[in-house]
């Protein structure tokens, strides 16, 4: 019955992202966050139309100029970018940037170059966000939702009408389960509870 169940649910998710855009970056962007958030694991992440706001990083290496020196990266401060995504594939790039200076300049004061698949340039929202020391072991995904003025909220509480189903899923024997089960239990628990609602709905009408 789980197995069955867990199909069904498989078959319920994808459904949707026959509509979704493909989120790809230039090596030398580096995605932190984003929300809403994408399915984990998905590479390259998928978003649904609608709005998203990305919290990305210019990341570059310098080679040493002289041998036994080491090579330099450059990281500039997380970027907010707000994007409004329709079914177009998007890439998230840096302009041309040819030597160390142009680099190192647009580390301080980096801007993101949205395309889309069809080749049109987007001018999306965005602006630079200071963070103060160091930023190891920062919680970009609390930082993003500061920055766009939403709650930081613990994990979703369960209705009571979908306790049993989780109850369920997550209960399951660890021997038993196999990665699809448990990809598909992450997604169950990730969704809204809008989304459980309506899947529960639909899936009680295929048995």
């Amino acid at each position: 019955m789980m197995r069955f169940c867990s199909l069904l649910l498989a078959l319920w998710l994808a459904t949707p992202s026959a509509n979704a855009a493909k989120l790809m970056l230039a090596p030398d962007w580096q995605l932190l966050a984003m929300t809403p958030a994408a399915a984990e694991g998905q590479t390259p992440p998928l978003l649904a139309p609608g709005t998203h706001h990305l919290l990305v990083r210019y990341e570059a290496t310098l080679p040493a100029r002289v041998n036994g020196d080491n090579d330099e990266t450059l990281r500039s401060d997380p970027v907010l970018v707000t994007l409004e995504i329709g079914q177009e594939d998007v890439t998230l790039s840096p302009p041309a940037l040819s030597s160390d200076k142009q680099k190192r300049q647009f580390a301080a004061a980096p801007t993101v170059i949205v395309t889309t698949a069809s080749g049109h340039n987007q001018t999306p929202t965005q602006r630079k966000v200071t963070v103060d020391g160091f930023q190891l072991g920062l919680n970009y995904q609390q930082l993003l939702l500061t920055q766009i003025g939403q709650p930081v909220m613990a994990t979703p509480s369960v209705p009571q009408g979908q306790a049993a189903v989780v109850a369920t899923a997550t209960s399951m024997d660890s021997q038993a389960a196999t990665p699809l089960d448990s990809q598909l239990q992450q997604l169950f628990l990730q969704a809204s509870p809008e989304q459980r609602k309506r899947f529960i709905g639909w899936a009680v009408q295929q048995f």
